[in-house]
């Protein structure tokens, strides 16, 4: 009887250290999990092996948590697309002068959710999530530079602080508010 109260006691120990530290090890990069003696590609190219190795993840835990309640609230109302070169958003005139600039400027940028007709797939709405980065001034100008680049296209800009939890309600609300549409009553789904 002993023998089975210690196993049942290790197993909640260790149970709950599991809950309390999987938030942490969620949050990281995950590049203690790569292994230090993956085999190098054989592939060649001009300037030697190609380094490459897959990510464990596309979106970090706060997105992935934004992109379940997006999901929510739009349903099959819209696409939803994560990670958008801004560049695949914009169209640039092939007579302008400076055109090669203005795409150097918007070429290696991206954002963070793209919401797109369904039929078209025409952009209808970009999404930010802003964490703790965008407080900082370098960030701070990007995001005027981004805000202005889509209000000149014509593009409308949602953006949500992280949160611990997001509300699929009051998000579809947000996005319905800067969409113009007026708010319907929700259907079971």
């Amino acid at each position: 009887m002993q023998t089975i109260w210690v196993v049942v006691s290790w197993t909640s120990i260790l149970a709950l250290l599991y809950w309390w530290i999987r938030p942490y090890f969620r949050r990281k990069k995950f590049s203690w999990l790569a292994r230090k003696d993956a085999p190098i590609p054989r592939k060649m190219t001009t300037s030697g092996a190609l380094p490459y190795q897959k990510k464990w993840y596309l979106l970090s835990p706060a997105e992935w948590d934004f992109y379940q309640a997006l999901r929510q609230a739009v349903g099959d109302g819209y696409l939803i697309f994560a990670k958008v070169r801004l560049l695949d958003l914009l169209w640039l005139p092939q007579n302008l002068s400076n055109r090669q600039t203005h795409m150097n400027r918007v070429q290696a940028k991206h954002v963070d959710f793209v919401l797109c007709h369904p039929q078209t797939v025409a952009p209808v709405l970009v999404i930010e999530l802003d964490d703790a980065s965008h407080q900082l001034p370098e960030r701070q100008e990007r995001d005027i530079f981004l805000n202005e680049v889509l209000r000149v296209a014509g593009i409308p800009l949602l953006r949500v602080p992280v949160k611990k939890s997001f509300s699929a309600p009051a998000l579809r609300g947000q996005i319905l508010e800067i969409l113009g549409v007026r708010s319907q009553p929700e259907t079971a789904a």
